[in-house]
């Protein structure tokens, strides 16, 4: 079990603590009473008081001499030795000592294993003995001894527990753990808490629902917001952009995603179960244990950061500080007149006209006024929140005891848990009515005299947090049956409670004469409503039935076989309503702190401001996205609901595309990939078609990131001192280099081995063009000591079948005749070639023995003469200068077929070199289309590992013919200018481009939030802006320093290998400014009735009206043609071109 830095040792023998002295404790068997013999005094060690048998593991410290290093005075002795004994007796005061998580317990598969790791700052703020003082009645309850040593222990068998929590008992502890994490430490999460039963119901359900994507966002966004603080990197500059798109794309349909991927950043620090559920799990669509899994892993990110630590030393603060300006007006305390409200429950501040603009009235009890967003989290059912003063935030939860068992006590999450380190499981208690039969069996702490104090002092809050509980389900049941006709009629705490009353009343009503009834038991049976007289006076806990009834059920409860009544009870309260096995209100849950500003600060709202504004200059995130769903439903629901949301917005953004911006062949694809992604209802088939679209759209409607910018497939968390190391590493190794390079044979302390050749002279050329030698050239400035080991060409050996058997061999022949020596078989092979020579012969002089072969042929050819018979020509044979046929497709074929020689070297069929000839090789990229991408699947063919280095067919050919190393080959989808970095790129190649990433992240997407980012990440990355065109213009105008210039499309021309990379030709004409016509041309435009020449201007001149005549005065024109980029052109005027291509007259 994983502990939080709140909650203390909340399970079991294994829970860390940190102790400086242990005695051997003995656990007395369950199964029935035992004998406790104390273990042998060491010296003045003092063990725990004695009959609290205990099991732990046997710690052997040596104690050194004392020494003047080591000798302390006596008064810290005595303090320290205090200290020992309250840690060692689990006091919950000496308790408070941090715990940092290590992933050291999660690899090795054992997850209720942990480790402590404390630093020597946070033992000094805990464990100061000057500074501490402890209070003399805890020391003098741990001197207490409980029972004597030679007593018999009685065997304490548990009750049995309630039923409500639909979590397995495994699994409760971490469940607890992370609602109380969330519900503690909300502020610092920036999450609105919230009910543990919806908690619990979330966890149940295998949809995604808002409360459990905003616990996952909250965590996420806590751990970045630290990782910054810490100065921890997960990209370098040059990926800056493409993380933070990542960042940017963080919500309900992509956290999953987003935390994959972080937690791959760190192999080393993070746990690898976690990556594995994120890795081969469609998360968050699993079960509870993969999801308390990876929320506890979150809790320990949480307890392991600076700005925990730092609020734990804000304890010893006495004053807790505000902020210095107005949520609103963002204006300093003394900017504005009037009173400052400061909220008694966060750290916001308003000004008394601002907080008017809001409300509409101004509240009058200051020491204890509450902003909107307190007074949201405060009426939240079931949930208790603290308010800001520090002093009352407790950082460990406090255990209430330890029995004869040592079995843990907790009160947390208004049930009351007891846990069994030995046997690892847990029971709970909802209500008071269940709580009777323990508090019964403890009695007056003969055996466990701590527990039952804390017991006894903590038992009015544990009653007003169990009626909480049964309120809250009468209440929300009360709401549902008013809506619902077929809600079940029975409360399971309503059954149940009278089932336990009647037990109550049967067993435990009479008290023994000269026994008095404790303190504790006296509580808690008139907490059940039952008097002294054993009379029920309230029914709060059975509801309508009566004290007649319940005993009568009593009664029943004793027969056996039981009666039909109480078996019929039994099973109504086992199909009882309770509240985590209901579609509570998480589905209505709402972050205050995700949808009002007011409940963040102003420095908070500032960083997403400009972090905003700087990511809207390069990605189109100003442009609204919207999430289509069903009608009447939201964007959370199982998993085929997610899917078909995630089709419906994916045809949705397919149409916000003009078809002129898809490839020219898309018209012919658009009702296919409409049917497949209708049918798209997994991940891979969902990511084959997101694939599909994006080949199909054309480059220009990408921004200039998306095929000029650096991408990443995994992120990489580097701390400062980490990168500062890889730095020094990185300037050694180059010094060493340089070293190697300056050294010199003659040198006695060089490392170099020198080698001398072999005639003694050195070689005539360099020496990595030598044979073999040139891992030189590629170790030192290339490929950094890689060597390219592709080759264009690969030999296949197949094996044949069985040799072909002579003729005249038969099952009864000798095989000695036949053998390979043998004049049969030499005669056999000589035939076969004297054969094969003859036939050719007899081509050589005639093809008429052919003629019978095409007799039966249909012809295609329309000449009545090709009808009749065909016959081969020659120029110089016995029909030359015969024509067969007047059609000029087959003079064509024949003239260019058919030589000047005797011979016939092949023979061509007429009409099929006809066919051939109809259709002539296409001109792809300008007249004829490139055909229509398909999806790289960035697999080898030889181990089928997927890898973002392969490269398609034809590239790697060309690259295996230049040795990887030339720069005349272009490789699509990486750059080779970009700046190499090992801390992220350590591998000798070029780096990939921002849309490649994108393509291998989606075609290794397992999850559904994996495909909705790729999705997001491809809509932000389109030209929006460049699509909206302004009504009336048809060119694109570009006004310059020597005039204008109007732009029009008027060809253009798609590059191999697939036509992604396109040009245009663009005709320009640029027009002369009016200031550089001359004399007479400008006075034939000043015709206007205004203008008089000679008049003396007498104050402002009126505006010139310009007539028809100065509107068509001459203007020079100058007409270039280039051709550019697509990406250099508008897309409107790209959709234009294709809009009106084959049918358009050009200017």
């Amino acid at each position: 079990m994983i502990i939080p830095a709140h909650v203390s040792g909340l399970m079991s023998d294994d829970t860390p603590t940190i102790r400086k002295s242990l005695r051997t404790r003995l656990q007395t068997p369950a199964s029935g009473p035992g004998r406790y013999s104390p273990p042998p005094r060491r010296g003045r060690a003092r063990g725990r008081p004695r009959g609290r048998p205990r099991t732990v593991k046997e710690e052997q410290t040596s104690t050194p001499r004392s020494t003047p290093s080591n000798r302390s005075t006596p008064m810290r002795t005595s303090k320290s030795r205090k200290l020992n004994r309250g840690i060692e007796n689990g006091h919950p005061e000496f308790m408070q000592i941090p715990e940092y998580w290590s992933s050291e317990d999660e690899k090795s598969g054992d997850s209720d294993a942990c480790e402590v790791h404390s630093s020597p700052e946070e033992d000094c703020s805990f464990l100061e003995d000057e500074e501490r003082e402890y209070d003399s009645t805890i020391i003098e309850e741990l001197n207490e001894e409980d029972f004597s040593e030679d007593e018999d222990v009685p065997d304490f068998p548990l009750p049995i527990g309630s039923d409500d929590i639909p979590v397995e008992p495994e699994n409760l502890l971490d469940a607890f753990e992370v609602y109380e994490t969330c519900r503690t430490h909300y502020r610092l999460l920036m999450l609105s808490p919230f009910c543990i039963d919806d908690f619990f119901r979330v966890l149940r359900s295998q949809e995604q629902s808002r409360l459990l994507a905003e616990i996952h966002i909250a965590f996420l966004k806590f751990a970045l917001r630290d990782d910054e603080d810490e100065q921890i990197i997960l990209a370098s500059n040059d990926l800056n952009p493409s993380f933070s798109l990542l960042v940017a794309l963080l919500e309900p349909m992509t956290y999953a995603e987003v935390l994959r991927q972080y937690v791959e950043s760190d192999m080393y620090r993070f746990p690898d179960n976690v990556r594995t559920i994120l890795n081969e799990t469609n998360y968050p669509f699993c079960g509870a244990k993969e999801r308390l899994v990876v929320l506890r892993f979150l809790c320990r990110r949480f307890y392991d950061s600076v700005t925990y630590r730092k609020t734990v030393n804000l304890r010893n603060e006495v004053k807790y500080k505000h902020d210095d300006l107005c949520r609103v007006c963002a204006q300093n305390k003394s900017a504005s007149p009037g009173l400052i409200y400061r909220c008694s429950f966060c750290e916001a501040i308003y000004h008394s006209k601002c907080l008017l603009t809001i409300t509409g009235y101004l509240p009058q009890n200051l020491p204890s006024w509450e902003c909107r967003v307190c007074e949201v989290h405060k009426k939240t059912p079931g949930v208790s929140i603290t308010d800001l003063h520090p002093e009352n935030h407790n950082l460990r939860m406090e255990q209430l005891g330890e029995d004869r068992h040592s079995r843990v006590y907790w009160f947390v999450g208004r049930r009351l848990l007891v846990v069994d380190p030995m046997k690892k499981n847990v029971v709970y208690y909802s209500t008071i009515p269940q709580l009777y039969p323990l508090l019964h069996s403890i009695g007056d702490g003969r055996f466990e005299k701590r527990l039952h104090r804390r017991l006894n002092a903590e038992f009015q809050r544990i009653e007003g947090e169990m009626r909480v509980t049964l309120e809250l389900t009468m209440q929300r049941y009360d709401q549902l049956a008013k809506h619902k006709t077929d809600l079940i009629r029975d409360v399971y705490f309503v059954l149940d409670n009278v089932i336990r009353l009647a037990q109550i009343y049967h067993k435990y009503n009479e008290v023994d004469v000269g026994e008095e009834e404790c303190d504790l038991v006296s509580s808690v049976r008139n907490a059940c409503g039952i008097d002294q007289n054993g009379q029920l006076i309230d029914n709060f806990w059975v509801s309508e039935y009566t004290e007649a009834e319940i005993t009568e059920i009593g009664e029943d409860l004793t027969q056996v076989p039981r009666s039909e009544r109480v078996e019929n009870l039994i099973r109504r309260r086992a199909n009882g309503f309770r509240l985590g096995l209901i579609e509570n209100d998480f589905r209505c849950y709402k972050n205050q702190y995700a949808c009002n500003d007011y409940a963040r600060s102003l420095q908070v709202r500032a960083k997403e401001k400009d972090r905003k504004k700087y990511m809207s200059g390069k990605f189109a995130l100003d442009v609204s996205f919207v999430w289509i769903y069903p009608k009447g439903r939201d964007l959370f629901g199982p998993a085929f609901q997610t899917c078909k949301s995630i089709q419906w917005t994916l045809d949705e953004f397919r149409k916000k595309i003009p078809k002129p911006l898809f490839h020219r062949l898309w018209a012919d694809y658009e009702e296919t990939f409409k049917n497949n992604l209708d049918s798209a209802d997994t991940v891979q088939k969902l990511k084959m078609v997101l694939l599909k679209m994006e080949c199909a759209i054309r480059k220009p409607v990408f921004s200039s990131v998306w095929w000029n910018s650096l991408g990443h497939t995994t992120l990489h968390r580097y701390s400062v001192d980490e990168k500062e190391l890889k730095r020094k590493e990185g300037s050694a190794k180059s010094r060493s280099m340089k070293n190697v390079m300056k050294s010199q044979p003659t040198d006695e302390d060089s490392e170099v081995v020198w080698v001398k050749f072999r005639n003694g002279v050195q070689p005539k050329h360099t020496l990595w063009r030598a044979k073999d030698e040139e891992y030189r050239l590629n170790g030192f400035r290339q490929l950094g000591g890689w060597i390219w080991k592709s080759k264009t060409w690969t030999r296949t050996f197949v094996e044949g079948g069985p040799p072909k058997v002579p003729r005249g061999i038969t099952e009864r022949s000798d095989p000695a005749q036949f053998t390979k020596n043998s004049p049969e078989y030499r005669a056999w092979k000589l035939d076969k070639v004297v054969s094969r020579y003859m036939y050719w012969r007899k081509i050589g002089d005639g093809y008429e023995h052919l003629e019978a072969r095409y007799k039966k042929r249909k012809e295609t050819c329309f000449s009545p003469m090709c009808r009749m018979g065909m016959k081969y020509i020659t120029y110089y044979g016995p029909n030359s200068g015969y024509q067969l046929c007047y059609n000029p497709e087959c003079r064509a074929v024949f003239k260019r077929y058919v030589g000047p020689t005797n011979g016939i070297s092949k023979i061509v069929r007429p009409d099929k070199l006809a066919r051939k000839d109809a259709h002539p090789k296409k001109n792809f990229g300008v007249e004829d289309s490139f055909p229509l991408p398909e999806p790289f699947s960035y697999r080898s063919r030889a181990t089928g590992k997927s890898s973002i280095l392969h490269l398609k067919q034809p590239i790697l050919r060309r690259l295996a013919r230049q040795g990887g190393i030339s720069n005349k080959v272009f490789m699509h989808g990486f750059s080779r200018t970009a700046k190499p970095n090992p801390l992220f790129w350590n591998i000798p190649a070029p780096r990939p481009i921002f849309d490649n990433c994108w393509r291998y992240l989606t075609f290794n997407a397992k999850s559904l939030h994996a495909i909705a980012l790729q999705l997001r990440v491809m809509f932000a990355c389109i030209r929006w802006a460049d699509l909206l065109q302004e009504e009336g213009e048809n060119k694109h105008i570009v006004h310059g320093v020597d005039g204008e210039e109007q732009r029009v499309v008027v060809g253009h021309r798609e590059h191999p290998p697939d036509g992604y990379y396109e040009q245009y030709k663009v005709r320009v004409y640029k027009l002369k400014d009016a200031d550089d016509l001359d004399e007479a041309e400008m006075d034939e435009c000043d015709d206007s009735e205004d203008y008089v020449e000679g008049r003396i201007r007498s104050g402002r001149r009126p505006k010139r009206k310009k007539t028809a005549k100065s509107q068509l005065a001459p203007k020079k024109t100058e007409i270039i043609e280039r051709w550019v980029d697509g990406v250099d052109l508008k897309l409107w005027e790209i959709r234009n071109y294709w809009s009106t291509y084959g049918r358009r007259t050009l200017p």
